[in-house]
């Protein structure tokens, strides 16, 4: 439902847009029919990657074409002047969601959203990272620094972009669990066995409470105001 409400206005025309080819038996717009109900099904089917939401990606070229072919159908039927004012008000009306994306955007560019930008001590993090890394090298952080780390510093993450990352959220229990656990040990079996080597510890990372200074197996190998970074002392043994 909440899909097709956010079609609105060209899902509607492309309903005629099909009903059109339909009767028409439309040889150029036979891939234009099947599209919408396949990627409908594959919305629906598991996968094991989790990504269902890139699916609809692409559904907008279909129901695009479909559109303006319904609406071209439903202009037919009136007058020159009267389609005209038709059209207008139409794509007048499906340009709102177009602006709202866009002062969305200028949002991001004014600086209403922190997470869009990159602090200077986190930059400095991960450049130093991407020289000094080490292969086989895989980090442990927060989702926020996850994202940034192999594309600026070269490296692997255990967690990283929700859609991108396999069992996103049982992973993220999983972080919580070995930081909240007392035990030195359990950390060190949690590290081990899930091949982390590094340690990104930011401002995010520091809101869990945790202490990594206060791990034996954890070893400081970069300062730089609010983010550190450590390396695993001993020989994890990757588990993916």
């Amino acid at each position: 439902m909440s899909l097709a409400l956010s079609l609105g206005l060209p899902l509607l025309l492309a309903v005629v847009g099909i009903a059109v080819a339909w009767r028409r038996r439309d040889r150029a717009l036979a891939l234009m029919l099947i599209w919408p109900p396949l990627v409908a099904a594959l919305l629906y089917l598991p996968n094991l990657a989790n990504i269902q939401r890139r699916l609809l990606d692409a559904l907008y070229v279909p129901i695009g074409v479909l559109a303006a072919v319904g609406l071209r159908q439903l202009a037919g039927r009136l007058g020159v002047r009267r389609a005209r004012r038709v059209q207008a008000a139409l794509v007048a009306a499906c340009l709102v969601s177009s602006l709202i994306v866009f002062a969305i955007a200028l949002r991001f560019a004014g600086g209403a959203f922190s997470e869009a930008y990159v602090g200077d001590d986190a930059w400095q993090a991960m450049q130093w990272l991407s020289v000094h890394h080490q292969t086989g090298d895989r980090a442990l952080s927060a989702p926020a620094a996850g994202q940034l780390l192999p594309a600026w510093s070269g490296v692997d993450v255990y967690v990283g972009h929700y859609s991108e990352t396999l069992d996103y959220f049982q992973k993220i229990g999983n972080v919580q669990q070995a930081l909240q656990g007392s035990q030195p040990a359990s950390l060190s079996t949690f590290l081990r066995a899930n091949g982390i080597t590094l340690l990104y510890w930011g401002p995010d990372e520091a809101k869990t409470g945790f202490d990594p200074d206060a791990q034996p197996d954890l070893r400081p190998v970069f300062r730089d105001a609010t983010v550190s970074i450590y390396r695993v002392t001993t020989s994890p043994t990757a588990s993916y």
